[in-house]
């Protein structure tokens, strides 16, 4: 984010990726361990958030869905089909509930686990099927 120095010249702060013009295109570009961590305490806790860890783990989803969804953003024209189409999906769901200046009330946290469980999981899709596109750089020798 950049700011002018001159009031008369001032324009609002632009969101810029970490990695430059839009995503990086490969799952390794984030943290998944970190970011599943986060939302699966929210998801898969027996209690709800202690009331004076709320706000802590609110910025915490919000930093991860934020982030997410730049990458998905970038990653969305390498989905195939279906896939794209979820993405596009989650990607106005995510929109949507940013405008509306989502708090860190149980809902609200919850509402921003399960989005950033989705961005993640398309976003991991996206990367390139290793497996299939690899070379074979072993030489078999001929009968």
């Amino acid at each position: 984010m950049t700011e002018a120095a001159d009031s008369r010249t001032a324009r609002a702060p632009t969101l810029v990726s970490p990695w430059g013009t839009g995503g990086t295109g490969t799952p390794d570009a984030i943290d998944a361990f970190t970011i599943r961590h986060t939302f699966d305490g929210v998801l898969w806790a027996p209690h709800p958030v202690p009331e004076e860890k709320q706000e802590l783990v609110g910025c915490l989803l919000l930093g991860h869905v934020q982030l997410l969804a730049l990458e998905l953003t970038a990653d969305a024209p390498l989905l195939q089909g279906a896939w794209r189409g979820t993405a596009h999906h989650v990607l106005a769901s995510t929109h949507r509930m940013l405008e509306a200046d989502v708090g860190t009330s149980q809902g609200d946290l919850y509402g921003l686990a399960t989005l950033c469980r989705a961005l993640l999981t398309l976003h991991q899709h996206a990367g390139p099927p290793t497996c299939l596109t690899g070379r074979t750089t072993e030489s078999r020798p001929r009968p």
